[in-house]
């Protein structure tokens, strides 16, 4: 599950009411060794966005200015704090005082988990008196590996992250206060239209569509139908499905500023523009393999349908959509979109001592019986936003006991692109396009983006790592 960032003042970067601030991220250096690549990729796109106005970059002493300095006083419960603007300007003055306290946190933490990996307790506590000095400067995230900042919840009210998840925030921030920015191949950071943006961020996820939607276009030419417009429908519904995502988000990492009937009307979208674009590909499924007659009745899920498919020895496409994971996935996206056609979800916020306010869903009737057990056979249903948890209508006793389902649209909504976009693309993949045409007719269809501005595989790759 997605973890809610803490503000430490009423107004803050993804405030709603008030005008947003600039998103302050702090860079801890001694959590920034040793990183995987796709860590360091995320870290230099990171060092890229700080170029931004919008962004405020601190550094740790030794590594760039701005910076944080930290001095231990004579009184050793204490330190000193200071964020220097440059070698000779010190910009604001302030202490870290629980050290006492923070000593015991440290031990806790390397008895309990750290003491077999290979790290002191030294470093524990020092990270951890970092993160507070962070936290004492108001800034808002704290870029770095180190597990016990990462992992601990304490530790997480000074928005611990990843380079990989606070590179999708810093994006997500950005795009909210309308800076639709790439950065290509030549080093350069270009404005785009919202428009032009999501249309690339979508392409950028769904590679294998260049060619099937290449062969969409120019067999509508000799098929005089609209099948061109339905591969084109399938990259503009997952772009809006994109944008639906990132209003969810904007609410998300809000805070107590919005409603569940403000969340419920952007959530209601992914699900449905998702299914819309699977859908689409069904009717160019049924096309290529002449099974024509059954368009406006055909489906994925169902077991006859794919039984004519291999009639029809589209055997690729039917082994892949008979797998026990595509169909759970798939039951994941549809259960979701019928609620369309059925009966409302309620939504309540969530008070907790330990996080922010959040809303939740509550998941009720026999529409969506099976979106937990599905979740689970994909793995831990936490990261699609899902929560179990049993409780008593009157006395504990077992004739009262009651299970309820509980979903977080945000986490649902992120996880369920990521699986569907997987199934759009291997869709693409093993549909077997040049069946569109006829058989002596197949010209030279395009398999990948020309090398330009907006699609060159630079941009692609900025592009995964910031949406």
């Amino acid at each position: 599950m997605i973890t809610k960032l803490h503000w430490e003042e009423f107004q803050h970067p993804f405030a709603l009411s008030n005008s947003p601030t600039s998103l302050k991220i702090t860079f801890h250096k001694a959590g920034l060794m040793d990183l995987s690549t796709k860590e360091k990729q995320a870290l230099d796109v990171i060092k890229l966005l700080c170029n931004i106005d919008a962004i405020e970059p601190l550094y740790t002493e030794g590594d760039g200015y701005p910076c944080i300095k930290l001095e231990n006083t004579a009184n050793t419960n204490a330190f000193n704090v200071t964020v220097m603007k440059d070698i000779t300007a010190p910009a604001l003055h302030t202490w870290v005082s629980n050290v006492e306290s923070i000593k015991r946190t440290a031990s806790i933490l390397f008895y309990a988990d750290y003491h077999k990996r290979n790290v002191d307790e030294k470093t524990i506590f020092a990270d951890l008196i970092f993160a507070e000095a962070h936290k004492e400067v108001h800034s808002n995230i704290l870029i770095t590996s180190a597990p016990w900042l990462v992992d601990q919840t304490d530790s997480n009210r000074a928005n611990a992250r990843l380079p990989t998840e606070a590179a999708q925030i810093i994006g997500l921030y950005l795009r909210s206060i309308g800076e639709f920015r790439i950065h290509d191949k030549h080093g350069v950071f270009l404005r785009v239209s919202p428009d032009m943006f999501y249309w690339a961020l979508a392409r950028s996820k769904l590679s294998n569509l260049w060619k099937y939607i290449s062969a969409c276009v120019q067999s509508s030419k000799t098929r005089n139908d609209d099948t061109d417009q339905l591969g084109f429908s399938i990259i503009h519904r997952c772009s809006h499905a994109l944008q639906a995502r990132d209003k969810l988000g904007k609410l998300f990492y809000n805070g107590e500023e919005y409603s569940a009937d403000e969340l419920m009307y952007h959530f209601n979208y992914v699900p449905l523009l998702l299914a819309g674009a699977i859908d689409a590909q069904l009717r160019i499924s049924c096309r290529a393999y002449k099974l024509d007659r059954t368009e406006k009745n055909a489906s994925y899920r169902n077991p006859n349908f794919i039984e004519k498919l291999s009639d029809k020895e589209a055997n690729s496409l039917a082994d892949f959509l008979s797998s026990e994971k595509i169909k759970a996935t798939l039951d994941l996206i549809y259960d979701i979109r019928n609620t369309i056609h059925g009966a409302w979800i309620p939504g309540y916020k969530e008070i907790s001592f330990q996080e922010a306010p959040k809303i939740v869903l509550e998941l009720k009737g026999k529409a969506l019986k099976d979106i937990y057990p599905n979740a689970e056979a994909l793995g831990s249903p936490s990261v699609w936003g899902l929560r179990k948890e049993d409780y008593y209508l009157e006395e504990m006793k077992p004739e009262n006991k009651r299970t309820r389902i509980e979903l977080e649209p945000f986490s649902y909504c992120c996880k369920l692109l990521t699986e569907g976009f997987q199934i759009i693309n291997q869709i693409a993949q093993k549909t077997e396009v040049e069946r569109l045409f006829d058989e002596h007719k197949v010209p030279v269809l395009t398999d990948e983006p020309s090398d330009d501005l907006v699609f060159s595989k630079e941009v692609q790759n900025f592009l995964n790592l910031i949406g």
